[in-house]
Protein backbone atom coordinates (compact mmCIF):
# COMPACT_ATOMS: atom_id res chain seq x y z
CA UNK A 1 0.00 0.00 0.00
CA UNK A 2 1.08 3.83 -1.02
CA UNK A 3 0.83 6.54 1.71
CA UNK A 4 -2.50 8.09 1.72
CA UNK A 5 -6.06 7.29 1.23
CA UNK A 6 -6.89 3.75 -0.12
CA UNK A 7 -10.86 3.62 -0.11
CA UNK A 8 -14.10 4.29 1.20
CA UNK A 9 -16.77 1.69 2.54
CA UNK A 10 -19.94 1.52 5.11
CA UNK A 11 -20.27 0.23 8.20
CA UNK A 12 -22.47 0.05 11.23
CA UNK A 13 -22.14 0.39 14.82
CA UNK A 14 -24.92 0.79 17.56
CA UNK A 15 -27.49 1.56 14.82
CA UNK A 16 -25.81 4.23 13.39
CA UNK A 17 -23.55 4.17 9.49
CA UNK A 18 -20.15 5.43 9.26
CA UNK A 19 -18.72 6.01 6.73
CA UNK A 20 -14.90 4.18 6.38
CA UNK A 21 -11.72 5.87 5.11
CA UNK A 22 -9.02 3.62 4.89
CA UNK A 23 -5.15 5.05 4.91
CA UNK A 24 -1.81 4.45 5.66
CA UNK A 25 -0.97 7.58 6.50
CA UNK A 26 1.58 7.75 9.68
CA UNK A 27 -0.90 10.25 11.53
CA UNK A 28 -5.24 10.29 11.67
CA UNK A 29 -6.66 13.68 12.14
CA UNK A 30 -8.76 14.11 15.87
CA UNK A 31 -11.14 15.46 13.21
CA UNK A 32 -13.16 13.88 10.33
CA UNK A 33 -16.41 13.66 8.95
CA UNK A 34 -19.69 13.40 11.18
CA UNK A 35 -20.43 9.88 12.08
CA UNK A 36 -17.17 8.18 10.31
CA UNK A 37 -14.37 6.20 10.67
CA UNK A 38 -10.44 6.23 9.58
CA UNK A 39 -8.96 2.98 9.77
CA UNK A 40 -5.31 3.02 9.83
CA UNK A 41 -3.64 0.20 7.81
CA UNK A 42 0.63 -0.25 8.01
CA UNK A 43 2.52 -1.07 4.95
CA UNK A 44 1.52 -4.81 5.00
CA UNK A 45 -2.44 -4.31 4.93
CA UNK A 46 -2.49 -4.92 8.40
CA UNK A 47 -5.34 -2.74 10.23
CA UNK A 48 -3.50 -0.83 13.02
CA UNK A 49 -6.15 1.91 14.43
CA UNK A 50 -9.72 2.41 13.58
CA UNK A 51 -10.99 6.25 14.69
CA UNK A 52 -14.52 7.09 15.33
CA UNK A 53 -15.85 10.41 14.65
CA UNK A 54 -18.99 11.89 16.36
CA UNK A 55 -21.82 14.23 15.05
CA UNK A 56 -19.87 16.76 15.07
CA UNK A 57 -16.48 15.20 13.87
CA UNK A 58 -14.20 15.12 16.90
CA UNK A 59 -12.90 12.01 17.71
CA UNK A 60 -14.95 10.02 20.14
CA UNK A 61 -12.96 6.88 20.58
CA UNK A 62 -9.99 4.87 18.97
CA UNK A 63 -10.13 1.40 19.15
CA UNK A 64 -5.90 -0.42 18.28
CA UNK A 65 -5.33 -3.64 17.14
CA UNK A 66 -1.56 -3.46 18.34
CA UNK A 67 -0.33 -2.92 21.53
CA UNK A 68 2.04 0.28 20.35
CA UNK A 69 4.80 -1.68 21.01
CA UNK A 70 4.66 -2.02 25.45
CA UNK A 71 2.22 -5.13 26.21
CA UNK A 72 2.73 -3.81 30.19
CA UNK A 73 0.28 -0.85 29.42
CA UNK A 74 -1.80 -2.35 26.81
CA UNK A 75 -1.66 -6.26 27.66
CA UNK A 76 -5.04 -6.69 25.36
CA UNK A 77 -5.35 -6.32 22.03
CA UNK A 78 -7.87 -4.96 20.82
CA UNK A 79 -8.32 -2.19 22.92
CA UNK A 80 -10.11 1.13 23.27
CA UNK A 81 -8.93 4.92 24.37
CA UNK A 82 -12.08 7.34 24.37
CA UNK A 83 -11.32 11.06 23.86
CA UNK A 84 -11.81 13.91 26.06
CA UNK A 85 -12.92 17.41 23.78
CA UNK A 86 -13.87 19.71 27.46
CA UNK A 87 -11.33 21.72 26.40
CA UNK A 88 -11.68 21.57 22.66
CA UNK A 89 -8.16 23.14 22.04
CA UNK A 90 -6.31 20.83 23.47
CA UNK A 91 -8.28 17.23 22.92
CA UNK A 92 -7.25 14.63 24.85
CA UNK A 93 -6.95 10.44 24.68
CA UNK A 94 -7.26 8.24 27.38
CA UNK A 95 -4.10 6.55 28.27
CA UNK A 96 -6.22 2.96 28.13
CA UNK A 97 -10.08 1.91 28.36
CA UNK A 98 -11.08 -1.39 29.33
Amino acid sequence: MGQGIVGHSYIFHNGIKYLVTKTTNHTISTTGAPCSVCQKFDNNGNLEKERYYDNDGHAELDVDYTNHGNSVLHPKVPHEHTWDWSDPKNPKRSPYDD
